[in-house]
This record gives structure tokens, C-alpha cells and sequence, in this order.
């Protein structure tokens, strides 16, 4: 017989306990169903959600969870996270192409509202035809 590690295992319990606490959720919602939703319903989905979750991590993860990272992995973790970001990195290079593509968004938006007909402006007009257009 295999036994598997007790990370897997509680992970196997804590979705058994989930599953546990989503009948008795059930049962509390048949019970009230007429009525408005209770403090003891949002609490039950709660803690489902919550077992849920720490049973699915600890079935993938298993003993990965609790592993301490090496200092070297630590600092590193905290220089990427709060430190500059390089004009070379990936992640500049994502935030500006949002930044850009935001800012296209915006002027195409602008330049639409600006080609209405109630608004002066027109697309391609500069600031001389506008003072000529006034003067007529």
C-alpha cells in the first residue's frame, strides 16, 4: 500500500470537508429559501470556498507550499518586486504597450467626439482654418 505524503492527504481532507460544508449549506438554504439570505449562509460559503481552495493548492502543491526560499531567492523576489524596472524588461514593455494603447484609445475617442457635427473642430483642422472659420 502507497501512502502518499500528508500534505497531499490533508489537501484530499480539506476538499472532503468542503464538500461536507457545501451540503450542510445546501440544507440551511432549503431551510430559509422564503426568506432573506442569513449570516450563517454567507459564513458557510465562506469557509467552503476557503477549504476548497486550500485543498486543491495542497493536492497540486503538496510539500512545495512549505518550503522556506533560499535567502539569495528572497532578495532577488524583493528586488523585482520593489525595485525600478529596467527599460529592457519584459514587464516595461508590457506596462508601456497598455500605457500606449490607453493613450491611442483616448485620442481615437477624442478625435471621434471632435468629428461630430455640433462640435467646430474637424478631423485634420488646424489652428488657422478654425480663426479663419470663426472670421466667416
Amino acid at each position: 500500500m502507497i501512502f502518499a505524503p500528508w500534505h497531499r492527504l490533508a489537501g484530499l481532507v480539506f476538499v472532503a470537508a468542503s464538500g461536507g460544508t457545501t451540503l450542510i449549506h445546501r440544507a440551511v438554504y432549503d431551510a430559509s429559501r422564503n426568506r432573506p439570505p442569513l449570516a450563517i449562509e454567507m459564513g458557510l460559503c465562506l469557509v467552503t470556498m476557503m477549504l476548497a481552495s486550500m485543498g486543491v493548492m495542497l493536492l497540486i502543491h503538496g510539500r512545495r507550499l512549505f518550503e522556506r526560499m533560499p535567502a539569495s531567492s528572497r532578495r532577488s523576489l524583493e528586488d523585482r518586486v520593489l525595485g525600478p524596472i529596467p527599460p529592457a524588461g519584459r514587464v516595461y514593455d508590457t506596462r508601456r504597450g497598455v500605457a500606449l494603447m490607453q493613450a491611442h484609445a483616448s485620442l481615437k475617442r477624442a478625435r471621434a467626439s471632435c468629428s461630430s457635427h455640433m462640435h467646430p473642430l474637424q478631423h485634420g483642422d488646424s489652428i488657422e482654418r478654425i480663426r479663419l472659420r470663426q472670421k466667416l
